[in-house]
């Protein structure tokens, strides 16, 4: 991962609405590299490692953007149960879920 990809991860956790346009611009990106590794497949070629790879970094980030919006939809549900008077606790859930099921990193890449 490069430090745009890390810059984006921080300003996406600060801002719900930027996270939001990552997210759906990562999916973009997902959607893109999908297709390439099936126009591969459907001319009978082997898919070269490094469309994998694409592949599987553009998954890592739109799952890391994913959480990150989850993260934000369960702090704003938070206070608007708290604001009723009631007690909330899904960002604790959320973090939770987290801590128990991480993302996988990305593979080792050959030189």
């Amino acid at each position: 991962m490069s430090t745009s990809h890390d810059q984006r991860l921080l300003q996406a956790d600060a801002d719900q609405k930027v996270a939001v346009a990552y997210r759906e611009a990562a999916k973009c990106v997902v959607t893109a590299c999908e297709r390439m590794v099936e126009m591969y497949v459907e001319a009978q070629n082997d898919v070269p490692p490094h469309v994998t790879e694409d592949l599987a970094t553009a998954k890592l980030e739109f799952n890391q953007l994913n959480r990150i919006c989850l993260h934000h939809a369960a702090r704003k549900l938070d206070a608007s149960i708290r604001s009723g008077g009631a007690n909330s606790d899904n960002e604790s859930a959320v973090i939770l879920f987290d801590a128990q099921h991480p993302l996988r990193g990305l593979p080792e890449r050959e030189q």
